[in-house]
């Protein structure tokens, strides 16, 4: 009897470190977040279903440029006894925050001879630049999708605001002459013009589009009315009136000399 209960225990038992490789690679990748930042620590969970009940008790985690390494260890004293019986299991680790780019998530097990210690690529992460707003109008520094506008942000630095334009939960009232410089109220979705308006000539780049009160197609700060920045050089004519009246001239004068012309010949 009692050696039929030892052969029983015999075929239920196993070595720990042995036949595990039915059972690998794991057969879920968990990464949270799912879409991380480069300001995030990026968590990533492998899981699945193990031969016995000496499962992974150890793991390892480590970046090399675009690559993320995944060490699973099992790590049991020489001669523990396992258990034959199907067991969950799951082991995590935390790495970052990483710079932006795409990043392969590979894994490997470590201590059973019956599986090779190579890398096997689980999955893929794509970490995008965080969103910077140091000024808070939406726009960041560097440029980034998770901001709330995509666009750069040419003056995110709010420690060049005026005293009276605070732009950290102020009212920094964008377009007053007093508040030029106010860098909450510069960035890509400002305005810039038109002429006169304080934005014109306060020599900032207010809508990060590279001109400084240009008269240009680049800003709005043409004089009324002109064609082109030239028009105000010829003290406030418009360049569209000057043309209307030169062609206005060209049409009166031959009226002129064909009235002058019959004048003359009644009074032979």
């Amino acid at each position: 009897m009692k050696k039929g209960i030892l052969l029983s225990l015999g075929v239920l038992l196993t070595m720990a470190g042995e036949a595990s490789g039915w059972y690998w690679p794991p057969a879920s990748t968990e990464i949270l977040p799912a879409s991380p930042s480069s300001s995030d620590v990026v968590t990533i969970t492998l899981s699945g279903e193990w031969p016995n009940n000496c499962i992974p008790n150890d793991s390892s985690i480590s970046a090399v440029s675009n690559g993320i390494y995944f060490d699973v260890i099992l790590n049991y004293p020489p001669g523990t006894m396992c258990l034959l019986v199907i067991t969950p299991w799951s082991t995590t680790e935390y790495i970052g925050p990483l710079s932006p780019g795409t990043y392969t998530v590979y894994a490997r097990l470590l201590g059973d001879p019956s599986v090779p210690e190579t890398y096997t690529p689980m999955t893929e992460i794509v970490v995008a630049e965080a969103c910077t707003d140091q000024d808070e109008d939406g726009y960041g520094s560097p440029a980034s999708g998770l901001c709330f506008y995509p666009e750069l942000d040419c003056d995110d630095d709010p420690t060049d605001d005026p005293a009276e334009c605070p732009s950290q939960g102020g009212s920094c009232a964008c377009g007053e002459a007093s508040c030029a410089g106010c860098a909450k109220c510069i960035n890509p979705g400002a305005k810039e013009g038109p002429y006169s308006d304080p934005t014109c000539s306060d020599d900032i780049d207010n809508d990060c589009d590279g001109g400084i009160d240009d008269p240009t197609s680049l800003d709005n700060c043409s004089y009324p009315g002109a064609a082109n920045a030239e028009a105000s050089a010829y003290g406030g004519s418009s360049l569209t009136t000057s043309g209307s009246s030169n062609s206005l001239a060209l049409f009166l004068v031959p009226v002129g000399a064909v009235i002058l012309l019959r004048f003359c010949r009644k009074k032979k």
